[in-house]
Formats: C-alpha cells, structure tokens, sequence
C-alpha cells in the first residue's frame, strides 16, 4: 500500500510517527512538501511564485503514483490543505483522509468538503495502520475506530480507541522524509511527551484535556528518547536541538534521570518550554546541567485578574517573577511570551503586560495577537459574549489569518494591541528612555505600513534560537526545492 503525505511549512510529528508504524508495517510511504515560501504567517509574499509549487508537487505525486493521499492540519494551515487536497484529487482520483487539531475541533465541517473522504479522530497511527492494511486487502474499513468515513451523503462515525499511553512501543519517527525535502538543517525537533498538564483556555489543549482529561499528558522514558536521540544525531550532526514540549519539565525525577544521560550521551545545545509554577532551583540547575541553553515561559498577561480569571492561569506575578530569576541565575536565556487582544482586556491590562515583561528583563519576548482557535474555551467565551459574530466565526473555521498578524475580535483599540505584538520585542532592547518616552505613543497609534516593516524587522528578536534554527531551514528548503 502507498500512503502519500502532504505538509508545509516545517516537520510534522505526527505525520512523521504515523509514516514510521506504516513502514514498519511494509507499507511503503512519501512526503510531498510545500515550503510555504509565500506565507510565513507573519507576512505574505508573491515573490515565490515563479516557483510553481503545486505543479512541481502534482508531478512527484504522480511519479510516485498513490493508492491513499493523507493529510494532518492545524488551523492555519488548514486553508493551504484543503486547497492542495482538492487540487490533488482532482488529477489523481483517489481516496483522502484528513487528521490534526482542525478536523478534531470541526470534523462536520471539514469532512463536509468534497475533497475529504476520510477523516481521523484522535491519534492516528494505528488507525492509519489499520485503514492501509484493510485496503490493500481489499477489506470494507467502514468501521475503523478513530475514523470517520463518508458515504455519498451519510457518514459514519466510529468510536474513538484509548490513546497511546506507552509512548515507547512506537518506532522512532520518520524524520527522513521531512530532512530530505529540507525541512531541517542544523537542527531538528522532537517531543519527550503528548499532552499538557493544565487548562488555559486559548490553548489548543484545552480542548483536548477537555475531551480526555488527566490521561491526556504521557511522558517518554528517558531510556527511549536517548535511544532515538542518539540515531537522530548521528544521522543529522545538529548543532542545536528545540523540544516541542508544551512543558519539557513535569518531574524532577524524569528531569534527573534525562540530564545526566544526555548530558554524557548526547552533549548537543538545546531548547525548552516551561511554565513558571513548574519552576524551581532544582529543575533550573539539572535543565543548564544538560546543556540547555534557553527556556521560553508563557507568562500571556502582565494583569494578574486577567490571567487568572480569563485564561484559568492560576501563577501569581510573584511566582512568575520568581520563576525568571531561577533561570537567569542558572545562566539560562529567557524568552517570554504574551498575549495581546484578549477579550476583555483594556489598553490599561495590556500595558501591564508592557511594564510586567520590562521587571523581568527576559533576553528576548515574543508577542502575538489572540487568535480565537475553534474548539478551545476562550473561543466559546468570546462567541457567547458578543466579541465574535457570525461573520468572524466563518473566517476562523475557515483557519484563515494568524495569531501574529489577524485579531478577529469586535475592539475598537485593535490597533495598540496589534502594535504591542509588532514591537514588544523590540521594546527588550530598548533605551529606557525610549520606553519612556515614545514606545507607549507609538503603539497609540494607527497600524501603519511602518509598523509592520519594523515588526518583520524584529523577528530575530522575538526568539534568536528558533530564528536562526527557522532561517536555516527556509534557505535548505529553498536550496533542496531548486536543485529537484
């Protein structure tokens, strides 16, 4: 059986695990992959055009000649996908199955485009497995749990399996598939876990603790992930490697035991995510120990009520101030993250967030505007209390905008909230008196064409790690695409 992917933009775990278990399974699997030169998601361009992309991937899609095409979506990419996905099965006329986070939180809606036969609920790799196997046997794969089939009009939903709670039965990921289109370079990407331990209400994961609770959060052993992370470096030489962790660490035990093997069996810089209440002396020293390098903590408000009240985010501003200090003094690079545009939220909030991150004196902060992601509750609350209407909602379900640049919100100060995301981390770097002085009349202002320029001029400094590891990236993706 011949399972052909389609992705943009960067790996994909998902696809990468699901491509891996099929292999494993003799099936034989290729990647066809869209670099997303034309939009980064923080500005679009029509500069790459000349390179055709659609009609270059048309072609290795027919050289490699498919029975089954499959898609994994997150929201934003959802337009590019869906898009691909009617254009592909258009010239090749075979069966397409959809996954991700966008056809979980909407599968009516998806599964109601014409291009879609097939759609995963849930995790994917045995049922993916399943679904191959059934179809080159020639068996009826109506009844796969996690996968919803349509029939002309009908569609059939089956019950959802339990999720993967041993992490280490799988094989190892597929990162072949994404390195050879360029997806990555002196550097790579990888998960120790799935899931996350809390709740905030913007977040993807919301919805899916929602829908699984407390089983939801898995965790590697460190025995395994050594295992892979060593085939993973001997194979790609990275200089850098990021986790993708929502929260890298959520034992200290787990933390212990992980720092020591990498820091003796693997030795390469790396990169994590980390949540203030999870931080303390102890996990800070055994996280610089193994060679981490910089930590990105979501803090998303500077107002203490807002964060607490709004986002079900329960750290106080002491903890988080506390939470900083630890991992600056064990030598750690801190970049923090905020949100802007939140529903509710006044200037007055936002520019506490302003003045909150400039108390911590991170090395870098990162600043979006708030997206309403479907399925989570912050989406929900906007829609019942007026902040969303009809029109909007068609918009995000559609996955169009992106949390850098689009705030769907009815708030008639749109314009401060979407400058404090342009500039906020150009405000690190700031003179005080600059910050004093005009930062605050700046962002006062009308967006203008000014504001954006300076807001992609600053992208390096939103997070220098992943800037440069993305940068690296897009020119192999560009170099491997022109030389095919």
């Amino acid at each position: 059986m011949k399972i052909l992917f389609y992705y943009r933009g960067a790996e994909s775990f998902a696809i990468e695990h699901i491509s891996s278990v099929l292999k494993e399974a003799g099936h034989t699997t290729e990647l066809i992959f869209d670099p997303g030169f034309d939009d980064t998601f923080f500005f679009k361009s029509r500069l790459f055009n000349f390179l055709n992309v659609r009609e270059k991937l048309l072609g290795q899609a027919r050289h490699f000649s498919p029975d089954l095409l499959a898609f994994s979506s997150t929201t934003n990419l959802y337009p590019y996908v869906k898009d691909m996905a009617y254009f592909l099965k258009k010239e090749l006329n075979i069966p397409a199955i959809i996954g991700g986070i966008h056809a979980n939180v909407l599968p009516e809606y998806v599964l109601g485009e014409q291009c879609f036969d097939m759609l995963c609920m849930g995790e994917g790799e045995y049922a993916m497995l399943e679904l191959a196997d059934k179809m080159e046997q020639g068996k009826d794969f109506s009844k796969i749990k996690n996968l919803w089939i349509k029939r002309g009009d009908k569609i059939n939903r089956n019950p959802e399996r339990p999720l993967i709670q041993n992490l280490d039965m799988l094989p190892f990921a597929d990162k072949d598939m994404f390195y050879k289109k360029g997806a990555f370079y002196k550097s790579f990407q990888i998960s120790s876990s799935r899931g996350c331990p809390y709740r905030c209400t913007y977040c993807v994961n919301n919805f899916y603790f929602n829908k699984y609770g407390k089983g939801f959060l898995r965790r590697r052993g460190v025995e395994g992930l050594i295992n892979e992370l060593r085939v993973h470096k001997k194979k790609y030489n990275p200089e850098f490697i990021d986790f993708q962790d929502d929260i890298f660490a959520v034992s200290t035990e787990w933390l212990e035991e992980f720092s020591h093997k990498y820091r003796t069996e693997i030795g390469v810089k790396f990169h994590v995510n980390m949540h203030p209440a999870m931080a303390n002396k102890r996990i800070a020293r055994l996280l610089k120990e193994a060679g981490c390098v910089g930590v990105c903590m979501g803090i998303q408000s500077g107002s203490e009520s807002l964060r607490c009240n709004l986002l079900k985010r329960n750290e106080t501003n002491l903890q988080i101030r506390e939470a900083a200090r630890l991992f600056k003094e064990a030598g750690l690079n801190l970049i923090t993250e905020f949100i802007f545009g939140l529903p509710g939220e006044s200037p007055e909030q936002a520019w506490e967030s302003v003045l909150f991150n400039d108390q911590i004196k991170p090395y870098a902060s990162s600043a979006f505007v708030f997206y309403p992601f479907p399925g989570t509750e912050l989406a929900d609350y906007s829609k019942v209390n007026g902040f969303l209407g009809d029109a909007e909602i068609k918009q995000l379900n559609a996955g169009m905008g992106s949390y850098y640049t689009t705030l769907f919100l009815k708030n008639t100060d749109k314009n401060f909230f979407i400058n404090l995301s342009y500039l906020l981390s150009l405000y690190v770097k700031m003179p005080q008196f600059v910050k004093k002085d005009y930062f605050k009349k700046v962002c006062q202002r009308k967006t203008s064409f000014l504001h954006k320029i300076i807001g992609i001029a600053v992208i390096p400094l939103r997070n220098p790690f992943l800037f440069r590891e993305k940068l690296l990236n897009y020119l192999r993706m560009l170099w491997v695409y022109l030389r095919r």
